[in-house]
């Protein structure tokens, strides 16, 4: 509840202002730019983490805020920019010997190398990260890193060893409670015996995906579900379910309101 939440960071930032407590100033501006990058107030965002990074009195905080940068510049897609916060923030939180954001760190460098096609480097990373997670017993996170892991090794044709990292986090699932979405997990399992030709196992996985994104009402999520299994049927000889789980895949898409699905969705055209 984005309202509720910006009114309450808000009346603590006032409060820690007039006592004059700098840090927990800075803290807090950090955490109202959190909110407006949520909210796709970019702009605005980088205000925030300017002026918190302009007032802040630790290093640590530094690296956390330019942790937060990093995700900052993602979102604007400046790419190259994003990958200079991330690593400025390791080398400041491995000089601060402070694990935690190393791990974040390391995992945000993993994303950036993986989007930038440098999947050896994103398989590097999303180790280091998720072994750091591991030792922290931070297992949301680690399912995390250890995802981002499989899907760089898919990237790298090496599919065996996807599947056995993605087989250790639905493991770690069954003894940890996760925020980490096992959905994704089932989807890239899906799309590993889809790239095999598997289609009825395939199949199995995007419906257990499925299953677990309608449980948390994830539109886009639900959208790219419906688009395999779309292009299961299609391959099995059935074009009517096929269009129908098309249809849907849309359907989920245009809730979304993200325009680079919508004409991803769109351009699906699985009858030739």
């Amino acid at each position: 509840v984005n309202d509720v939440a910006q009114t309450m960071i808000e009346a603590a930032l006032k409060i820690y202002n007039s006592l004059k407590l700098s840090f927990f100033s800075a803290q807090t501006t950090t955490m109202l730019g959190m909110l407006m990058m949520f909210e796709n107030r970019l702009d605005e965002a980088e205000e925030k983490f300017d002026f918190a990074l302009q007032s802040s009195p630790q290093k640590q905080l530094d690296a956390d805020i330019f942790n937060q940068f990093a995700l900052l510049k993602l979102a604007q897609k400046e790419e190259q920019s994003a990958l200079k916060y991330a690593q400025k923030a390791f080398k400041l939180h491995r000089c601060l010997n402070n694990e935690r954001g190393e791990a974040f760190s390391q995992q945000l460098i993993g994303h950036f190398k993986l989007n930038a096609d440098a999947p050896e480097k994103a398989v590097s990373a999303a180790n280091s990260a998720a072994k750091l997670y591991f030792k922290q017993q931070n297992f949301s996170a680690y399912a995390e890193a250890m995802y981002l892991q499989a899907r760089a090794l898919c990237k790298l044709q090496k599919f065996s060893q996807a599947e056995k990292i993605l087989r250790t986090i639905l493991a770690e699932s069954q003894k940890e409670s996760l925020n980490f979405h096992i959905a994704n997990v089932y989807s890239l399992l899906g799309l590993i015996y889809l790239h095999f030709h598997n289609l009825k196992r395939a199949k199995v996985l995007f419906k257990q995906s499925l299953h677990l994104e309608q449980n948390h009402e994830r539109c886009a999520g639900l959208a790219l579900d419906y688009t395999n299994l779309a292009l299961i049927e299609s391959l099995s000889g059935n074009s009517d379910t096929a269009d129908e789980n098309l249809k849907l895949a849309l359907e989920y898409a245009q809730k979304t309101e993200n325009a680079e699905l919508i004409a991803l969705i769109k351009n699906k055209d699985f009858s030739q």
